[in-house]
């Protein structure tokens, strides 16, 4: 059993959106643009692609994961406030980031199926409002079977 968040292999955990990215991957492997209306009512065009998306969760999964192992293994070398900072970030990012792999997309043409450019170069992954107040996802997480794995628990 896993102790810490970079213990685990995303892969493992049940991908909420399984349904929406098969269909996508059959129908718009490559992303789609789509129309939607503001609240303005003005027309926007929207990229999208869950197929990126999904792939992109695994990277940057697996690039934290990396990262938060190093750490562990470098930080007697590294000073205290280095690694507290850079482990957090870690732990933020992988919490992040599996729920995003967990959470359910129905519609594969919502918007909210994120453009994974805006989403990944923006780091809205590293969402530490989300990581220090989420309690609907820690119940999930125990439903799975996993203790709440966070570094920090407020």
């Amino acid at each position: 059993m896993a102790n810490y968040l970079w213990e685990l292999d995303i892969e493992s955990l049940p991908f909420g959106s399984k349904n929406t990215y098969e269909k996508a991957l059959s129908e718009c492997p490559t992303g789609i643009n789509i129309e939607i209306t503001s609240v303005y009512g003005e027309k926007i065009s929207c990229y999208i692609n869950p197929v990126m998306f999904h792939d992109k969760i695994i990277s940057k999964f697996n690039e934290y994961k990396c990262k938060a192992l190093i750490l562990t293994r470098n930080r007697s070398t590294l000073e205290v406030k280095d690694f507290i900072d850079s482990i957090i970030e870690c732990d933020v990012a992988l919490y992040s980031l599996i729920f995003e792999w967990v959470f359910e997309f129905d519609d594969f043409l919502a918007p909210e199926n994120r453009n994974p450019f805006v989403y990944f170069s923006n780091k809205e992954y590293l969402n530490y409002a989300f990581y220090n107040n989420d309690t609907m996802f820690c119940t999930f997480f125990k439903e799975l079977g996993y203790p709440d794995l966070r570094l920090i628990h407020l």
